[in-house]
């Protein structure tokens, strides 16, 4: 029922799609990663009365902090970052725009795939609480970037080449320092790995043993943006769509497991 529910969203959603701008492969869409930032799963960066944080995804272990999860059984749990969005700003939730080109032009994917599998990755979070958490009109924009310098208050969802070649994805998010209202939150897929889509979501009709899932990595950093920290505990949570590690031909994370829907639920009732 639960895909059925969500394939009729994603039908609705496409049709409220606002395009914007043709693709320009002249922009330089280099995402350069500090060398002191190497291995470490979350940045934090204060600049005066804004803070800069981000979210990195690896595709293999690294060390780490492990900081306090709250358990809710078996393989159950959640983390959060503090972070938040003030819905009353966002009439209908909060609005993100979905530059597809690269993923269309590197992967060959037909560009009504690539969005549908982004807004999916968002509305799993929408389904999981009561709030209208993000917006369901979605702006494509094939020029539009990831602000990494300064919050430029739009939030865009797209490819780029990172110079660190272990890093799948990152989530690149401003916040006032001081209440930690978020204010500008970036995803960036990495074009150092092949990207791919699996329709039923089963691994088994398409391969993706030499691809990511758009949509798999896509929820986890959505997560991030929902207000939820990595989880690093092997022993109970490598089941979660919070765990911090992905790997090719991976979708089990497509959806929130109960703990990441109880995080959820926690930053927004």
């Amino acid at each position: 029922m639960k895909k059925i529910l969500i394939a009729l969203i994603i039908t609705v959603l496409i049709s409220n799609v606002v395009f914007a701008q043709k693709d320009d492969d002249n922009i330089d869409d280099k995402i350069n990663i500090p060398k002191d930032w190497k291995g470490k799963e979350k940045i934090v960066i204060p600049d005066g009365e804004l803070t800069k944080v981000v979210f990195i995804k690896y595709n293999q272990p690294i060390s780490h902090t492990i900081e306090q999860v709250v358990t809710t059984g078996d393989n159950n749990g959640y983390e959060l970052s503090g972070l938040w969005w003030k819905l009353g700003k966002y009439p209908g939730g909060v609005p993100y725009t979905i530059n597809p080109s690269k993923a269309v032009k590197n992967y060959r994917l037909r560009q009504s795939d690539v969005v549908s599998a982004v807004i999916n990755s968002m509305e799993e979070w929408d389904t999981a609480v009561t709030s209208d958490l993000y917006n369901n009109v979605v702006v494509i924009n094939n020029v539009a970037r990831a602000s990494t310098a300064r919050p430029d208050y739009k939030n865009v969802i797209s490819w780029a080449s990172v110079s660190d070649p272990n890093i799948v994805a990152v989530a690149w998010m401003w916040y006032y320092t001081t209440s930690k209202e978020l204010i500008d939150a970036d995803i960036i897929f990495s074009t150092n790995y092949r990207w791919g889509i699996d329709p039923d979501g089963e691994g088994t009709t398409y391969s993706l043993s030499n691809a990511m899932d758009i949509q798999n990595v896509g929820t986890h950093e959505a997560g991030h943006l929902t207000g939820l920290n990595d989880l690093y505990s092997p022993d109970t949570l490598e089941l979660m769509t919070m765990w911090g590690y992905t790997s090719y031909g991976e979708v089990i994370r497509r959806s929130p497991e109960s703990g990441d829907v109880e995080g959820a639920r926690a930053v927004y009732p």
